[in-house]
């Protein structure tokens, strides 16, 4: 079995500065993802997170319902999965990893 050490103080002790580059690191992405919701909006967005995981999904439904008006619902990971999920709508849309994102295919 391998090992994993968490150095927990190493971790917060570089929060800030993880902090301080998200504006530019998330201008672009940013930027890209609001021309496509505004080009083509969806009808709703669906989240469907665990864990720290649903906490982000959590603040980004209060972002995208705030700021764009776009409903946000949420969905349980055990229920429904992007590769399993079929529809016959053209406006459900599961997101697509970044183009510089390693998944990305």
């Amino acid at each position: 079995m391998t090992e994993i050490r968490v150095n927990m103080e190493a971790d917060w002790q570089t929060s800030p500065d993880a902090v301080r580059r998200q504006p530019e690191a998330l201008q672009a992405p940013l930027a890209e993802f609001l021309r496509h919701v505004r080009r083509d909006p969806p009808n709703f967005v669906l989240t469907c997170a665990r864990g720290s995981s649903a906490h982000a999904a959590t603040f980004g439904k209060h972002l995208l319902e705030r700021h764009l008006g776009l409903p946000v619902g949420a969905f349980a990971p055990n229920i429904a999965t992007p590769e399993e999920a079929t529809t016959s709508s053209s406006r459900l849309r599961w997101p697509r990893p970044p183009a510089h994102s390693p998944q990305a295919s």
